[in-house]
């Protein structure tokens, strides 16, 4: 017992001693890190292309002068039909006919990222059990601030409609009322006594296509907060649809970034170690060098890419390389 007591007081004796000046010191930087954290711009817009005949209403849709509805999705399609489900809401609020409906790949921007998932997967990593609240709550202020400054879309765990339910009614209801705004115009009336339905503005029988207003709605500025739609009598959330993924997908349409083609373009292969303690060992630089067609090579502790003008060629490379990995505790690997 005394041999174990002295050790626990040695191990006590080893901690840092922190002082209240310390803490002061420590608590000013946190707060002025905080402070210019939250006053770095932060004016992101939507980075969209539009057609010549098409408009630009938010993030999530753009509108046609035909009436072409695109709801633009910034989750991945995995199968689990997210392509049709967040457009059905995106309908439903904005009174939509379905048929007039088609889905976009959203691009790159932190107005599509995650912050739910980024949340709830620090929770991994950083376990908030014994922590207090208000520093949980910073905690997790900075970890999605981080996500959005880095535009960290991701798709998993079940987290498409529980992140993006609400963005996209919310996007729905503005682009609504900008239709409906634009409608009451042209008849001189108030517009929130308009109303939307298959694709039309109505008042009374007073009816617009959304493409005959769309151009006109799009340079309009939305009410500071959404003005949601009643609930229609035949919604579209909630039913068996026909996915709109899947005609592109049946009849080989459907672009895929193993169809991407651009001028001058090259491709990259890339090879990691084994997962743990990996590093790079060792190469055959001069088999690899010797590779038809390679431009170019990037090594990293725990990874070789090849670039070259074609993806066989960068991966064939990549054999010739013949990298060698270590692993802690392991013998080498060549994979």
């Amino acid at each position: 017992m005394v041999g174990i007591r002295d050790t626990a007081l040695k191990k006590k004796s080893r901690l840092p001693r922190v002082s209240r000046r310390q803490m002061l010191v420590g608590a000013t930087a946190a707060g002025g890190l905080a402070i210019a954290w939250s006053l770095w711009p932060r004016d992101y817009r939507p980075n969209l292309t539009a057609a010549p005949d098409e408009h630009i209403f938010n993030a999530f849709l753009k509108i046609g002068d035909d009436g072409r509805i695109s709801a633009i999705v910034p989750q991945c399609e995995m199968g689990q039909g997210v392509t049709t489900l967040l457009p059905q809401i995106m309908a439903d609020e904005l009174g939509a006919d379905w048929r007039t409906v088609a889905v976009e790949t959203a691009p790159i921007s932190p107005l599509y990222t995650n912050t739910l998932l980024a949340d709830e997967d620090s929770a991994l990593f950083m376990p908030r059990a014994g922590v207090p609240d208000f520093v949980a709550d910073v905690r997790g202020w900075a970890r999605r601030e981080w996500a959005v400054r880095h535009a960290v879309m991701l798709t998993a765990n079940s987290s498409s409609v529980r992140m993006f339910e609400e963005p996209c009614r919310a996007a729905a209801a503005q682009a609504r009322a900008l239709l409906m705004m634009a409608a009451a115009a042209r008849w001189d009336a108030d517009w929130e006594d308009c109303d939307t339905q298959d694709g039309f503005v109505i008042l009374g029988k007073k009816k617009l296509r959304f493409g005959e207003v769309a151009a006109a709605a799009a340079l309009l500025e939305p009410p500071a907060e959404p003005v949601y739609r009643a609930s229609s009598g035949d919604p579209l959330y909630g039913k068996e649809l026909t996915r709109l993924d899947l005609p592109a997908k049946v009849d080989g349409s459907a672009n895929y970034a193993g169809d991407i083609r651009l001028p001058d373009m090259v491709f990259a292969a890339i090879r990691q170690g084994p997962v743990g303690a990996t590093r790079l060992k060792s190469i055959d630089r001069k088999a690899g060098m010797a590779s038809p067609g390679l431009l170019h090579i990037v090594t990293h502790d725990r990874w070789i890419a090849t670039v070259a003008r074609n993806w066989w060629a960068a991966n064939r490379a990549l054999d010739r390389f013949a990298p060698v990995f270590g692993t802690a505790g392991c013998r080498s690997i060549r994979p």
